[in-house]
């Protein structure tokens, strides 16, 4: 089953990077950013008529679009909402560029236990998951609950170590040496499940991945698109989260208030002559 929603995933990028070959200017005309390593990125990139530049988070990307270095920013729906309720001036243009995608979390691939436990996690704590992806969907932030490093669990022997990209909002992000989100609050839900205490460990979002299984990582929560490339070395779980690609740009940007299908998005962004 992730295979398949995967491969259409692809699908769509294909269609997509089809479209850039064959309907584009060969001159980059639009300059569109995204977090390095991401599918927002991956998207960016297929685009002949595009300039595509990585930064560590989509924060960044629009601090550069708010200063004229690029035009748009490709990221997650809800990540773009968040930006958009934080920071003013910029927009959401509400339609997705890639179809669903789906969230996993990425589990050593030699811990086949550990991968069955987490999987019967999310079928028996579902409701408690939801209440938290809705907090954070709704800015419940008065009820937000701070998640320490190292968190310990009363009769634990063994920890839970995970890695993250706290560079995510609304799925993981820090305030002090705190981190919150949905990603945050759902491990440490996981790790009182599983009976062992948990540490977090922060990194650039390029080495989430092939972090897990080094060092002692057993997992990696960090928003991640079930890939095929990625399930090369590590196992994911099943889905928890429904995702889908979207753009953000300057609110005095009006090139896409029209945009109702992806194809009006590639129009524009192609810089079609």
């Amino acid at each position: 089953m992730k295979k398949f929603l995967t491969a259409i995933l692809a699908a769509v990028l294909c269609v997509c990077g089809c479209f850039g070959l064959t309907a584009c200017s060969d001159t980059p005309t639009v300059k569109i950013g995204a977090q390095t390593g991401t599918t927002g990125y991956m998207f960016a990139s297929y685009l002949k008529g595009t300039e595509a530049k990585a930064y560590q988070s989509p924060t960044l990307a629009v601090t550069d679009m708010q200063n004229g270095v690029i035009d748009y920013v490709v990221t997650d729906k809800a990540v773009a909402q968040n930006l958009v309720d934080k920071i003013e001036g910029i927009k959401m243009i509400d339609v997705a560029l890639t179809g669903e995608e789906f969230f996993g979390m990425a589990v050593d691939s030699t811990q086949t236990e550990l991968l069955a436990q987490v999987n019967a996690f999310f079928v028996e704590k579902a409701a408690e998951i939801n209440a938290i992806q809705t907090k954070y969907l709704t800015g419940d932030e008065a009820n937000y609950v701070a998640v320490p490093k190292n968190v310990e669990v009363t009769g634990a022997t063994e920890t839970l170590k995970i890695a993250t990209n706290a560079e995510y909002a609304p799925f993981e992000f820090k305030q002090g040496e705190d981190f919150y989100g949905i990603d945050m609050e759902v491990a440490k839900l996981l790790a009182e499940y599983l009976g062992m205490n948990l540490e977090i460990v922060d990194m650039a979002f390029s080495a989430v991945v092939t972090s897990v299984g080094t060092d002692g990582i057993d997992m990696a929560i960090a928003a991640l698109t079930i890939t095929n490339d990625r399930e090369e070395n590590i196992n994911f779980t099943d889905a928890y989260y429904t995702n889908s690609q979207v753009i953000v740009c300057l609110e005095e940007n009006e090139a896409l208030d029209d945009a109702g299908v992806l194809m009006d998005i590639l129009a524009v962004l192609c810089a079609n002559g």
